[in-house]
């Protein structure tokens, strides 16, 4: 399995970087011109090693950005949380406000 740590993903890329750059200028200090160059089988293999390295970073980025959000989400859904609770305490801890009965002005109709 590959490293989940971006700098070491960031030294993987600079690596290929290097390679690709060497690979290239040995065949060119051998006098192969451009279009060999893009398809020599080895610099296409380090090509993909460079690409899928930047993937992974892309994707440890994306992946760091989530976590981030739902740390963040859980930390405001607990200060809301908690807020309620004392807002309940409160209202708990007051006695509710006594109901006056109200009588009805109407008399109930007498039988005559």
């Amino acid at each position: 399995m590959g490293s989940q740590s971006e700098k070491t993903r960031q030294l993987q890329k600079i690596h290929f970087q290097q390679l690709i750059a060497k690979r290239q200028d040995l065949l060119r200090s051998k006098g192969v011109d451009e279009e060999h160059l893009k398809k020599d089988a080895i610099i296409k293999h380090l090509q993909a090693g460079f690409e899928r390295t930047a993937r992974a970073i892309a994707s440890i980025t994306a992946r760091e950005r989530i976590i981030s959000n739902v740390k963040t989400q859980k930390a405001n859904a607990v200060k809301t949380s908690e807020g309620k609770e004392k807002i309940r305490a409160k209202s708990e801890s007051e006695e509710p406000p006594k109901k006056k009965k109200v009588k009805s002005a109407r008399k109930a109709p007498t039988a005559e």
